[in-house]
């Protein structure tokens, strides 16, 4: 099952001050599941949301517009707190038969342009192995997509995204695969201790971005105020 599941071109959604968590994934054969969220629109605001814990992704924007999809598009995504969601889903189209897709993603914008995704905390999204295989455990995923596009640049600012491991984890991703909007922008984030630090492709632009130590204060128990003495 999904959380909260907003289909269709809605304008200035609100989601605020929530907790999103446990939600399940559904069997193979089934369509998907196990979101956080799973929300289209435009002129949105997320905010101060706390996600963790749920069978796949904590926040997922949108998805491919071959599917009908109406993208996710300027809107303001801060001030999110999502960790520890994880799994594996059963993903398809329609009522068809699904395949195993990947999960442990905490924010992902599958279409949109537009938007200001800004001081989010997302550490510890992780994919659970199955059949041998491992994707996903990624904390910020942006795939702009070509037949997705209401908009000028995505803007990623002053996020913290911490602690995704294992083969192809990474903590922000600007993917290039699908074309779209470009110019997505990427600064003034911490992203550290991830398997890779940062994926910036040719439709983003970087720039002050820490990936080494920042020295917070405890990680481990969730605290990502930094110590005197640091560089970000």
């Amino acid at each position: 099952m999904n959380s909260i599941a907003i289909h269709g071109n809605v304008n200035h959604l609100k989601l605020l001050n929530n907790h999103i968590h446990h939600n399940t994934r559904m069997d193979l054969g089934t369509f998907g599941g196990g979101y956080g969220t799973y929300i289209e629109g435009n002129n949105g605001i997320i905010r101060g949301n706390v996600v963790h814990d749920n069978n796949s992704v904590g926040l997922r924007f949108a998805c491919d517009p071959v599917w009908g999809c109406f993208g996710w598009h300027n809107s303001i995504i801060e001030n999110n707190l999502i960790y520890h969601n994880y799994g594996r889903i059963a993903h398809g189209q329609g009522s068809g038969p699904c395949d195993w897709d990947s999960g442990g993603y905490g924010l992902i914008i599958n279409g949109g342009s537009g938007n200001i995704v800004r001081n989010n905390v997302i550490y510890g999204n992780a994919f659970k192995e199955v059949w041998g295989e491992r994707q996903g455990q990624q904390g910020i995923y942006l795939l702009p997509r070509a037949g997705s596009v209401n908009g000028g640049p995505n803007k990623f600012y002053n996020n913290t995204v911490y602690n995704h491991q294992g083969p192809g984890a990474v903590g922000i991703t600007i993917d290039d695969g699908y074309g779209g909007v470009s110019g997505n922008e990427v600064r003034n984030n911490i992203s550290w201790q991830n398997g890779t630090d940062l994926y910036i492709g040719s439709l983003g632009v970087g720039s002050n971005n820490l990936t080494t130590n920042p020295f917070f204060v405890n990680a481990a128990g969730g605290n990502f105020h930094l110590q005197t003495g640091s560089l970000a």
